[in-house]
């Protein structure tokens, strides 16, 4: 449902013990802690897929930039409830010939109309034909204010944390089938996550985990150190293949996901509820 006034879209959905499980199961959580893990994905993504249509434009890929998400309550979602989303888009941004960037906000309720988390999302939409970026230049929605170097060269950043002075190291595997699970819990099942052959065809070595996926390994193993999270701030750089191992490096602020060359993969800031 849209809220024609201020473009707003809201949605509802519930969080029931056998989703529990399966996001349990997916990641190894431990049933002795509180996991702020992004269970709401799957409603979320519908409006991504629903704002990019309605955009006008066609795409034939977009990827991840960047996630900030704020935890109110702690960010837990109970089971056996139900969830109402408001999300509306926040900005969108000529990046460059036939790139744009999205930017989305959402935030998530509970029952007693509590505000549990709220996030703010940068999807990068690239490939979009000449004349779909001529249709939204004429609808003047482009954000004028923006410089585009917050996200150039991305791609390029160098991992600095590993020879800095570290809380937690974690290396681990991401299971070659992991997109594959992943994506049916939380219904992300694009083919360059999926498919070796589908990713080849968009430039890449092979399939790569999703955004959200690596996000929420992170989130695990923050918390597992033993800190609650107040706020995350995530920049994704380079892809995560499946199958790949990967080392996870936290300080007291921030963290660095690197492959086994300690290229940069994944960095961010966190904050801490006190």
């Amino acid at each position: 449902m849209s809220d024609s006034k201020t473009n707003i879209v809201t949605g509802k959905f519930s969080f029931s013990s056998k989703d529990k499980k399966q996001w349990s199961d997916l990641y190894y959580l431990q049933s002795s802690l509180n996991y702020p893990m992004l269970y709401y994905q799957r409603i979320g993504l519908l409006f991504v897929m629903r704002t990019i249509n309605q955009l006008g434009i066609n795409f034939k890929n977009n990827l991840h930039l960047a996630s900030e998400i704020n935890y109110h309550h702690q960010g837990i979602f109970e089971e056996n409830q139900y969830y109402t989303m408001e999300a509306s888009i926040k900005e969108l941004f000529h990046l460059r010939k036939d790139r744009v960037a999205v930017v989305l906000f959402f935030v998530f309720y509970n029952q007693n109309k509590e505000k549990i988390i709220s996030s703010e999302e940068t999807l990068f939409i690239k490939n979009i034909s000449e004349k779909d970026i001529m249709t939204l230049k004429n609808q003047n929605i482009f954000s004028t204010h923006y410089s585009p170097n917050a996200f150039i060269h991305l791609a390029n950043k160098h991992s600095t944390l590993w020879q800095q002075s570290h809380t937690k190291e974690v290396t681990f595997t991401i299971p070659s089938n992991f997109a594959k699970q992943y994506g049916h819990i939380a219904g992300d099942l694009n083919f360059i996550h999926i498919s070796n052959f589908a990713a080849r065809l968009f430039g890449y070595k092979k399939a790569f985990l999703q955004g959200m996926a690596s996000c929420n390994f992170i989130i695990k193993y923050i918390v597992e150190s033993g800190i609650k999270l107040r706020t995350i701030k995530v920049k994704f750089h380079n892809p995560v293949y499946l199958g790949d191992d990967v080392t996870l490096y936290i300080s007291t602020n921030q963290f660095e996901l690197t492959d086994k060359y300690k290229k940069l993969l994944v960095s961010g800031h966190y904050a801490i509820n006190q």
